[in-house]
């Protein structure tokens, strides 16, 4: 399978319903180049459609450090894995995110386990990795404060 960078253009109708239009380029197409690209092309896109451009992202192939499994272990497959949930700031709700196939061992009955390598993944989430600059946040950029729970769920 061939790595692609993905540009996703979301818009939305009258009645509030939202889609997301995926267009694929080669993984060495820069950051610059799909700006220059998205430029050029949403003005050109506006006037054929009836719903507006909300927003556009960039999803870019990273290089992948060295070390990393090549092959899956025997357990769980992708559509079960761990919910794990966390209190963000600004907000009354929750921001949970979806682990798939997260080891047996990591779960106490359907309980994620938050000890030794577990806890330290939970950990790098909230922190991000020491640099609060780049830790990751709920998608209203509100800061993960605190980590709640995990739970052994199942997705298609």
């Amino acid at each position: 399978m061939a790595e692609v960078n993905l540009l996703s253009i979301e818009v939305r109708d009258y009645v509030g319903g939202t889609k997301t239009i995926p267009l694929y380029f080669p993984a060495t197409a820069t950051l610059a180049q799909m700006q220059a690209f998205a430029d050029d092309f949403l003005p050109k896109l506006s006037p054929t459609i009836d719903a507006y451009i909300v927003s556009a992202s960039v999803t870019l192939q990273l290089t992948l450090p060295s070390g990393l499994d090549t092959t899956a272990d025997t357990g769980n497959t992708v559509h079960e894995g761990a919910l794990l949930a966390f209190d963000a700031d600004d907000t009354a709700y929750r921001f949970s995110t979806y682990i798939p196939s997260w080891k047996n061992a990591g779960f106490a009955g359907d309980e994620v386990t938050n000890t030794g390598a577990y806890a330290t993944l939970i950990t790098d989430i909230l922190t991000g990795e020491g640099d609060p600059a780049v830790a990751p946040s709920d998608k209203n950029a509100n800061d993960l404060a605190t980590f709640i729970a995990g739970k052994r769920v199942f997705r298609k």
